[in-house]
């Protein structure tokens, strides 16, 4: 009930994917051209339990990054701290009083997914997944203000005509 509850409040503004189980939810995320922006869970699952799905999806790489709200009658509980140390990025209770206060949680959640996606993006280079040259400035900054009177060494390479390796064979090459 609770869910069909969720899904008639949310899916006038998000296109809702239904699970009845955390490993089913498992298996539809991992289906291909499968594109999630915000996982919602019950604590309370059948088959595969909620700290079970946030274990295996820190670990997967596709979807690690996808943020997670737990839906929970018990608020406030050992439950519920032990799921955001498992990866939880928020809680809902139920029963569900407030649309606006879901749709809000829902909205912020990916918004800030989004947003940090977009901060990664500025600071890594798109081919090789390594630090572009902003990235390695903001972080060797950040590392040598911790570690004040430490001495560093910085080796920087350089490769003659890449941009023409890259026009001859392709970047992927």
């Amino acid at each position: 009930i609770n869910r069909i509850v969720l899904r008639k409040m949310l899916s006038d503004e998000y296109r809702i994917l239904e699970a009845s189980d955390g490993q089913e939810a498992m298996n539809m995320l991992h289906a291909p051209g499968t594109n999630v922006s915000l996982i919602l869970l019950d604590l309370v699952m059948p088959v595969m339990d909620v700290y079970t799905f946030l274990q295996q999806k820190q670990k997967d790489q596709v979807l690690s990054n996808i943020p997670v709200i737990v839906t929970t009658a018990e608020y406030g509980t050992e439950k519920e701290a032990l799921a955001l140390q498992y990866g939880a990025n928020d809680f809902v209770t139920k029963p569900y009083r407030d649309q606006r206060v879901i749709k809000q949680r829902v909205f912020n959640t990916i918004k800030l997914r989004e947003t940090a996606e977009m901060a990664n993006a500025m600071e890594t280079d798109r081919l090789t997944g390594g630090f572009n040259k902003v990235g390695f400035v903001q972080r060797a900054t950040d590392i040598i203000i911790q570690n004040p009177g430490e001495k560093y060494d910085l080796v920087s390479t350089d490769i003659e005509s890449f941009k023409l390796v890259n026009e001859l064979h392709g970047t992927e090459v």
